[in-house]
């Protein structure tokens, strides 16, 4: 597989909802994802995109839904863990 270059460029204002509050999506090891075959085939199982939307997301109180950078659930999921 050739890596790609995507650049994605916005005309909107700053706010919450443009690019400029994107990142990269990383492991829990802070690698970085390149392969997004195998990321799509296991974030979009469906046990795992409903453990993010019960456990790692909510509604603020203008309905956006708010759903936690891959890092912080790695790291909320590993003091979960030490806590058992």
């Amino acid at each position: 597989m050739v890596p790609i270059a995507v650049t994605l460029q916005t005309t909107t204002k700053r706010d919450k909802n443009s690019f400029d509050f994107t990142m990269k999506l990383g492991k829990s090891d802070n690698s970085l994802i390149k392969d997004l075959k195998d990321f799509t085939t296991t974030f979009f199982n469906k046990n795992t995109l409903l453990n993010v939307l019960i456990n790692y997301s909510v509604f603020d109180v203008s309905d956006t839904l708010l759903v936690m950078r891959p890092y912080q659930i790695a790291a909320t999921e590993r003091i979960v863990m030490e806590d058992k």
